[in-house]
């Protein structure tokens, strides 16, 4: 029985508008018809599909008008469109044995017409005009083939090899779907999308970062920028360029800008365009109206041939709520807190060793966590901490705040997890379900203040024993353990829209999990294994970085 319903028609009028670069009415059209729920919008389905439906439909009422009672067909030569009236002006009579395909015909009917458009999802019909007959054209000349690259979609097989992707009757340009961004990095160790729209920075361990802008096709991706990290005039900072790391990055929340902090002691505050606004580090602050990489008024300096001892790497950094303020943590112990101009406005001390991590729990308040095990809350307003929190016997990797910020999760080299409630001040819960340390967590965006308020909060946890498990704070308990991995699990990232989680190993696989039910949705392999670093989802879930030692961008619409 046949049946089509409106979430079907609105999914593929929107995938229309959006092909056909009409991205602000796809927009319009995508919230008035709340395509975030539509449980087609992950399907694959080709480009021009309304067309290709259009034409299927076409060809079907083109029969229905030319068939007459006696169960002949008319042989017609006049144009048949969808909008313009038609009238035969030459009726020519054949026979019912046309329909069965017993007499040849150089008509666009000489087979059977049913058959045809089930078999053909080009269409048997004449083209009305020389623009469908280009779409046909193209659509012929598309062919999948795997990209130039070193990470392959894998769900159980290579993609190199005949696989479901190739199968796929949805699938017609695999590039269209996986875009590979090939940086200058052995390593590729961070990754952030714009918080408002399809751009990307990453950096790795070489002088320099890379900004893209990827748009809603990843296959017309570009690179904005390469963005060196290099600091030739700083005395105290010189160094072999080789050995400049970008440990950090992260995006102010109007998506105008983001800083990266790295191994040089230095954050830089980027724009848009690739130039660098402002440069941040523990002696000075200094702004710049020039390009990225121009050198600033010092001494310079001789070239030295290993970073030297007084430089404090910037092990991480990150802007608060509305992006009024931003802080840095560094190898030496440091807790910088900096305005939006890059300029210093407070530094913090109180930790014995490196400071490893930093999450804001809301616009005056954040919470830092290092190597000596120690985590600390810190109010803008106050130089001294306002909680020392000692549950763990070993280092910091890792920790977060909830969605409400009543919450901080934190992770250890202890191999135990710790939740502790800021409005009681006391760990509610410990976990100690992992047998190695624990590299990171990541709470799901659920829950009470959340945009998916009526969905239960939970927390996953990646760590060296090669497990992802799921937490449920309401019960206090483990949920889910979920097993695939080859190696150690280094990052984790849940997609916006609550549908997916995704964690990476340092085997080089990528999973994909199904929230629902913690099943494998799909799986990525690296072609070189080289670790996987990091994962994000774009801010709208619809595409999927992967650092490895390039990265790999993927449109999850086609998964």
């Amino acid at each position: 029985m046949l049946q089509i319903t409106a979430e079907e028609i609105n999914f593929i009028i929107y995938q229309y508008l959006q092909e056909s670069g009409f991205s602000h009415s796809a927009y319009t059209f995508g919230k008035e018809c709340n395509i975030i729920e539509n449980k087609f919008k992950h399907y694959h389905i080709p480009a021009a599909m309304l067309v290709v439906f259009l034409e299927k439909a076409l060809t079907l009422i083109h029969i229905e008008t030319h068939y007459n009672e006696g169960d002949d067909m008319v042989a017609c030569n006049e144009p048949f469109t969808l909008l313009n009236p038609h009238h035969c002006s030459t009726v020519i009579r054949e026979p019912k044995a046309v329909m069965n395909g017993s007499v040849g015909s150089k008509g666009s009917l000489g087979q059977n017409p049913i058959e045809g458009i089930l078999n053909n999802s080009e269409g048997n019909t004449k083209k009305s005009n020389d623009q469908d007959q280009e779409m046909e054209d193209d659509s012929k000349k598309q062919e999948l083939k795997p990209p130039d690259s070193k990470m392959a979609l894998n769900n159980q097989d290579s993609v190199y090899g005949a696989t479901h992707l190739q199968k796929s009757s949805f699938l017609q340009n695999y590039e269209s779907r996986v875009r590979i961004l090939v940086t200058k990095s052995t390593k590729t160790l961070k990754v952030a999308w714009n918080p408002k729209r399809h751009m990307l920075a990453f950096g790795g361990d070489n002088e320099f970062s890379s900004l893209w802008n990827i748009g809603d096709n990843v296959s017309e991706a570009e690179e904005i920028s390469t963005l060196p990290h290099v600091a030739p005039d700083l005395p105290s900072m010189a160094m072999m360029h080789t050995l400049t790391t970008i440990n950090s990055i992260d995006w102010k929340p109007d998506g105008n800008s983001f800083i990266t902090g790295s191994s040089d002691g230095i954050c830089r505050m980027w724009d848009t365009s690739g130039s660098v606004n402002a440069v941040m580090f523990n002696e000075d602050s200094m702004v710049l109206s020039q390009k990225a990489g121009t050198s600033f008024p010092r001494e310079q300096p001789k070239k030295a041939q290993v970073l030297p001892n007084d430089v404090d790497s910037i092990f991480d950094c990150k802007w608060n709520k509305d992006g009024s303020a931003l802080v840095s943590v560094s190898e030496k112990n440091n807790v910088i807190l900096w305005n939006p101009e890059g300029k210093l406005r407070a530094s913090y001390q109180g930790h014995t060793d490196s400071v490893t991590t930093i999450d804001w729990k809301n616009n005056n308040m954040f919470a830092t966590g290092s190597q000596d095990g120690v985590i600390k809350v810190w109010d803008v307003q106050s130089s001294t901490a306002q909680k020392t929190l000692n549950y763990h016997e070993s280092g910091i990797k890792c920790l977060q705040w909830d969605p409400t910020g009543a919450f901080l999760a934190s992770g250890s080299e202890d191999c135990t997890i710790q939740i502790w409630n800021n409005k009681h001040d006391k760990i509610v819960v410990s976990f100690n379900d992992h047998k190695e340390m624990i590299h990171n967590l990541k709470w799901s965006p659920t829950g009470y203040g959340s945009s998916l308020p009526n969905a239960e909060l939970r927390l996953a946890s990646g760590s060296a024993d090669g497990t992802v498990k799921i937490w449920s704070l309401a019960e206090n308990k483990l949920v889910d353990t979920l097993t695939g991995h080859t190696g150690m699990v280094m990052c984790l990232d849940f997609d916006p829209t609550y549908t997916y989680l995704t964690s990476g190993d340092d085997s080089g696989r990528v999973i994909i999990w199904s929230v629902k039910d913690g099943t494998i949705v799909k799986t990525f392999e690296s072609q070189t294994k080289n670790c996987i670093f990091d994962t994000k989802w774009s801010h709208d879930g619809q595409m999927l970085a992967i650092c490895d030692k390039d990265v790999s961008v993927i449109d999850i619409r086609y998964m």
